[in-house]
């Protein structure tokens, strides 16, 4: 046998319809709200006292076919259906916030107990239910139809809002919350924001909360924030003229418009066709972006900071969607892009707006029957999302790279790191300021405006209706496009001719004409530079010639000079100084033949002493040694050789010596003496100089030296250093004392032992000055240190 069955809905169905669904008391009084709004209220008033609650509004009301049709009638909504009366609709031009039949079972979110009075136009009476939520909750066998919710009617017409003759009125008790001061005001800014703030509509709607018992503290609150009875004002419009940066867009007959202004300028304006979001009839998407100066304005005049407040709420058909907006809340999927780079995406915490959808199909943007859940994934809410997103990159392009100078590294707009990174620190003020100047006097920012209108202008689907030509023109001060990369220029020409932009083509040519202008005084400053360079090295040349021919002469003078002690060839001597030289060794070496004589005498006789010894050999040493200076000396020498002093420079004396006559009678040694610009005037006996470098180069001799080196230096003030030194053999390691071997008979080898002792005495009585070794270990050969 087959027969059909039905579905049996229990009691239970009240508590998943209401308190499971609507989540909050905030969001019950909000739908309650909604339907008032959706009966064409233009007041609703919320009263609160002790247990008690009531809403009330001047809609149209309901008659007794209403309430079982369609009040009584659960999950049925005739705005859903298209049955709702148009009149009312075509009269208020209203869209409907609500369409699921569902949001009537708020009451029992409220309170055990609801007496709900309405009147219609259409009847003479007034309708009034009295539902007792308890009732549906003895037994969940017992159906949900079955129990009876008692009904009367009234000839009296109730005290509706604004004193109409039709409306509803909801009243509860045995009240689920305790509706505290924190409470109500909790409530009442809820309430702000359930209806767009944002926008001027031509349909009226007030909401006013009265709360006799709490009109004492009102007059204390600290600030009308504070405050809980009173119309219900929402002053986001008047904080939203701050200047701030926005970006407003909106779908209309097919075409999306959208404008960016920046504090109060229009930055761009664009229109493109509604090509992708064509189950958007119109809809409308404005985002704020706040920086600090804007933020503390906000918080200033709502007394709550913004990110407190919300970010950027939806609405659909003029009614708040949750959670959208919410803090903390992240519904536009914005945070998580955030997360992924500093400085490099906008998120919630700065920004404030609005996105609003009008639509007369309840399908298309569909709410989750949990009232705080958001929306249903459908095509048209993906839609949505898509141009929000849109729109918000737009924002974010601008602020982002204009602002904030995120690209000016990245896309390379500079010819260096070191002017990007200048240009980016210069922007740091943005975020505290509440005016756009600084980016116009920021080339990096204007650069970045330009690729950013450029892109628009490339994209064939927009048309750009215009943008602002001050930021764009990059050439405003000349000086700033030194750091810029030359492609920049080369990219505003093909935006201005692309744009048919008179002012920017205008700006170009008269900063050619500059360039061109800067050029040529650069160039004629260069050629002026060269020619003083060039005049300047000419002089200069000059009078280096004429220095060195001047140091030339001197030194030839000073060197003629020094050359006069010596003659430069033999072929100079006169006949009698040649004969006086003869006489003068006649005369030594009759000394050393009468000392001989002497010395053998008295050896004969037996009267030597060993003093008397020394003496005599000192003589006939004395006159040999000056019979071979004299052989040396006779001829170069340029003076009397037998003369006792001469003044003159005693290092160019030893110098012209060692340099133009010892080496005539040294061949196989190689002699060296180098002045290093040392002079001292002094007055010394000519052969006593001479005798004193011949016993030095002697003993150099005797050592097996290859070479023979005396260096003048002037190491202290008024100081000379002589370094005497050779290469040969050195001092023997028996000579414990080093410095011994200037003393009288002390001799290293078959001499005498007189040599170093005269080297000494010259020193000592003629230099004026001093004479040691130098025994250090890593010195090879012989070294002898005077100073004088």
């Amino acid at each position: 046998m087959k027969d059909n069955l039905q579905f049996r809905v229990s009691a239970e169905l009240k508590n998943i319809l209401g308190r499971d669904l609507i989540t909050s008391p905030d969001i019950a009084i909000l739908e309650l709200v909604k339907n008032s709004y959706d009966a064409h209220a233009s007041k609703v008033e919320i009263t609160f006292d002790d247990d008690y609650l009531s809403i009330a509004d001047n809609g149209k009301g309901m008659s007794k076919d209403d309430l079982i049709n369609k009040w009584l009638f659960v999950a049925y909504s005739a705005k859903s259906d298209g049955t709702e009366d148009k009149s009312y609709r075509n009269k208020f031009k209203r869209h409907y916030a609500g369409a699921k039949g569902i949001g009537r079972m708020s009451c029992d979110r409220l309170a055990k107990s609801l007496v709900l009075t309405t009147r219609s136009a259409e009847e003479n009476k007034t309708n009034v239910l009295h539902v007792n939520w308890s009732s549906f909750e003895f037994s969940k066998q017992t159906e949900f139809d079955t129990i009876d919710i008692p009904y009367e009617t009234l000839d009296t017409i109730p005290n509706f809002p604004l004193s109409s003759a039709t409306g509803t009125i909801l009243e509860f008790s045995g009240l689920h919350l305790s509706w505290t001061r924190d409470n109500i005001i909790r409530l009442k800014k809820s309430l702000e924001k359930m209806i767009n703030p944002f926008t001027g509509t031509d349909d009226y709607f007030q909401i006013e909360i009265i709360a006799p018992k709490m009109k004492e503290e009102d007059i204390n609150a600290e600030s009308q924030h504070e405050v809980v009875n009173g119309v219900i004002e929402n002053s986001i419009a008047d904080v939203l003229k701050l200047k701030t940066t926005e970006i407003a867009s909106h779908i209309c007959d097919g075409v999306i418009h959208t404008t960016l202004t920046d504090r109060g300028i229009i930055m761009y304006e664009i229109e493109e066709p509604n090509l992708d979001y064509s189950l958007l009839d119109k809809a409308s998407v404005s985002i704020f972006y706040l920086n600090r100066s804007a933020k503390y304005n906000f918080t200033a005049q709502m007394g709550i900071e913004p990110v407190k407040y919300g970010n950027v709420f939806l609405f659909r058909n003029g009614f708040r969607i949750l959670p959208f907006g919410d803090f903390n809340d992240d519904s536009w999927e914005l945070n998580r892009r955030v997360q992924q780079g500093y400085n490099r995406f906008l998120g919630t915490r700065e920004l404030f707006g609005r996105v609003d959808v009008e639509t007369d199909n309840p399908d298309l943007i569909k709410e989750v029957s949990s009232r705080d859940g958001g929306l249903i994934k459908t095509e048209a809410s993906q839609q949505l999302m898509a141009y929000f997103t849109l729109t918000h990159r737009r924002l974010e392009r601008y602020v982002v790279g204009v602002l904030w100078g995120e690209g000016f590294l990245r896309k390379e707009y500079f010819i260096n790191q070191t002017s990007a990174l200048n240009a980016r620190k210069q922007l740091e003020g943005d975020k505290d300021s509440d005016t756009a100047k600084h980016i116009y006097e920021n080339i990096g920012s204007r650069v970045d405006f330009m690729q950013l209108i450029k892109s628009l202008v490339n994209d064939k689907s927009v048309s750009v209706i215009q943008y602002n030509e001050a930021l764009a023109n990059i050439v405003a001060n000349p000086t700033d496009t030194e750091v810029i990369q030359a492609q920049m220029l080369d990219d505003v020409r093909k935006l201005a001719e692309k744009t048919a932009d008179s002012f920017l083509l205008d700006k170009l040519s008269e900063f050619e004409k500059y360039m061109d202008e800067i050029r040529r005084q650069k160039e004629e400053a260069e050629r002026k530079e060269e020619a003083e360079r060039s005049a300047k090295e000419e002089a200069e040349r000059k009078f280096h010639e004429e220095k060195e021919k001047r140091e030339k002469a001197e030194d030839e003078l000073k060197q003629k000079t020094k050359q006069n002690l010596f003659l430069l060839s033999v072929g100079a001597l006169d006949t009698d100084r040649i004969l006086k030289y003869h006489h003068d060794i006649r005369i030594h070496a009759a000394t050393i033949h009468n000392t001989i004589g002497q010395l053998m005498k008295k050896v004969n006789r037996g009267q030597l002493t060993p003093d008397e010894t020394t003496r005599l050999i000192e003589r006939i040493s004395r006159a040999n040694d000056k019979i071979t200076s004299i052989a040396q000396f006779a001829t170069k020498a340029n003076y009397s050789i037998d003369a006792d002093v001469i003044k003159a420079d005693i290092v160019s004396y030893i110098s012209e010596y060692v340099n133009h006559v010892l080496p005539e009678f040294y061949g196989d040694l190689r002699l060296n003496c180098a002045t290093n610009s040392c002079s001292k005037i002094l007055e010394f006996a000519p052969i006593e100089a001479s005798i004193f470098i011949d016993n030095l180069v002697s003993n150099t001799v005797k050592s097996d030296a290859k070479q023979f080196d005396i260096i003048f230096e002037k190491k202290e003030e008024g100081t000379i250093f002589m370094t005497i030194s050779d290469d040969g053999d050195g001092l023997s390691s028996k000579v414990m004392n080093p410095n011994s071997i200037f003393e009288k008979g002390i001799t290293t080898t078959n001499g005498s032992g007189l040599g170093l002792y005269n080297v000494a005495s010259f020193v000592n009585n003629v230099l004026k000055g001093t004479i040691t070794v130098d025994n250090s270990q890593d010195i090879k050969g012989f070294k002898l240190i005077i100073k004088f």
